[in-house]
């Protein structure tokens, strides 16, 4: 009888630990889950003096390291946020906890036309997204040349939290026009002020005749929506910026939404796919101790009548 016993007793110890190893197994293999890039544009045809912004998006990023090269160079143009370059006309645009890694290169001329790598650096494998970059000259034609002119480039609807990115270009009919200056509902702005938040950079074009700047924001308030000017010593221009709050929408935390699928949330939504995949291993896990009791059970009884 005791020989029965113990033996029901092994098996039991057995068929429990295999189940836990298995549930693990399955739970780490769940929770393996590879970064992809998200769809973005793959060729940017852009006019000489303008600014380029190559979009990269990345899900389950985590902590790996993202890196811009041009692939007819040797030294890579950025890794994360860090710029290897010898110019200010290069950096990244990122904010935190979004997908986006743009590279934004303004005042493009001729060549900086070519192939360009978005690297993500994996233990796994080395994942590559390829975009095509062709700066083109400005059209020409048989009129005379046009006058002063100056021009605002931007996102006119910028959501709450996100960066807001003004591309001002000014250019001159004889010499690069003087100072440039933006200015926020009548009031000027100053470059890092507020530190870390606002930053103006300023490129000039001796051969275009043309000064280009680029105005960023970070983490966009509702009173950051209004009017901003572009203005130099003979030109000025306009341009309205609207701060949407993405709150509004009822949106699900912790689930996808927004562009090209940014992740919201600080909290697991039980519609994710993963989240059911665990929480279906969990089930059936459950289901397989219930029956190996349920056996256990029987056998006992079994020995007891016999």
């Amino acid at each position: 009888m005791n020989v029965y016993l113990n033996l029901v007793s092994t098996l039991a110890t057995v068929l429990m630990c295999t189940a836990r190893e298995d549930k693990g197994h399955e739970a780490l293999e769940l929770l393996d889950i590879q970064p992809e890039f998200l769809d973005t544009p793959k060729n940017y045809n852009v006019e000489v003096g303008r600014t380029a912004v190559l979009e990269c998006a990345i899900r389950n990023l985590m902590d790996r390291k993202v890196t811009w090269i041009k692939l007819s160079e040797d030294t890579p143009l950025t890794v994360g946020k860090e710029t290897f370059q010898n110019t200010n006309r290069i950096f990244i645009e990122h904010e935190d906890n979004s997908p986006y890694w743009n590279l934004v290169i303004s005042q493009v001329q001729l060549n900086d036309s070519g192939v360009y790598e978005c690297q993500i650096s994996s233990q796994y494998r080395h994942l590559r997204l390829h975009v095509l970059l062709t700066v083109v000259a400005p059209a020409t034609t048989t009129t005379p040349a046009v006058e002063n002119s100056i021009q605002i480039y931007g996102s006119k609807f910028v959501e709450k939290e996100r960066a807001i990115l003004l591309t001002c270009n000014a250019t001159g009919q004889e010499y690069v026009p003087e100072q440039l200056d933006w200015f926020f509902n009548g009031n000027k702005i100053v470059n890092d002020d507020p530190p870390g938040r606002v930053s103006i950079k300023t490129n000039n074009s001796i051969q275009m005749k043309s000064i280009s700047s680029t105005l960023r924001i970070r983490g966009a308030q509702m009173d950051d929506a209004g009017l901003y000017l572009c203005r130099t010593s003979l030109q000025i221009e306009s341009f309205s910026v609207v701060v949407v709050n993405a709150d509004t929408h009822n949106v699900k935390r912790g689930t996808f939404s927004g562009k090209s699928d940014q992740w919201n949330g600080d909290d697991a939504d039980e519609d994710d796919p993963d989240n059911r995949s665990i929480a279906h291993a969990l089930v059936l896990h459950r289901h397989l101790l219930t029956s190996v009791l349920l056996l256990l059970v029987l056998i006992h009884y079994f020995v007891l009548t016999n």
